[in-house]
């Protein structure tokens, strides 16, 4: 939070991932999610304050979690149903940074592997936005406010291709997506195998 604080841009970001899952710990420190052992009360409005606040700092993570804020219609962040626009804003302005991150001359090993991570996220992006357009969806109204509107957006196909032109043009070889949809895999098995044994106590 000292750092969050002080404009840390990644500690920002981490201080909005705590607002926005909520911490909780008991008295040996393991998570318990009972209203006596919060650590960090579970806010959507910090969460989305920290992300803007890290995002202005150009930290990429999370210009993709603010992003996601935007496209999923966070609304209790108060920013309301599927604004792609500002998502896909945000989503741009990330690849912007970490190509400009890659080509500096003091570029990492890890940098690289950011780099490449961004562009899977983006592409990612990019794919589910184009799939909104695609087919079109509505969203129901949070809560139980009857005078509230559902929101629909119509399909738009050329949008759609567009989007979909856009990934294709930013998508890394196939080889790198082979690889990460195995270690996709391998982390779905290892937490599947994870829930079995807690099960088994």
């Amino acid at each position: 939070e000292l750092a969050a604080n002080q404009d840390h841009g990644l500690a920002q970001c981490r201080l909005g991932e705590c607002y926005e899952e909520g911490v909780f710990a008991d008295e040996e420190g393991n998570n318990d999610k009972r209203d006596d052992n919060v650590i960090v009360p579970k806010s959507l409005q910090e969460a989305f304050i920290m992300y803007e606040w890290s995002v202005e700092d150009k930290c990429i993570e999370a210009h993709f979690k603010l992003g996601w804020f935007y496209e999923d219609g966070r609304g209790g962040a108060g920013v309301g149903p599927g604004d792609y626009d500002q998502a896909l804003e945000l989503y741009d302005q990330a690849l912007v940074l970490a190509k400009k991150q890659e080509a500096s001359p003091s570029s990492s090993s890890s940098q690289q592997e950011d780099h490449k991570e961004t562009v899977s996220k983006y592409v990612k992006a990019l794919l589910r936005i184009g799939a909104i357009y695609e087919h079109g969806t509505t969203f129901e109204p949070s809560g139980d406010e009857s005078d509230e509107d559902s929101t629909s957006i119509e399909p738009d196909l050329a949008k759609a291709i567009l989007l979909y032109e856009k990934a294709a043009a930013n998508a890394p070889p196939k080889q790198d997506l082979d690889k990460e949809q195995e270690e996709e895999d391998k982390n779905a098995d290892d937490a599947d195998d994870d829930s079995n044994v807690n099960g088994a106590r």
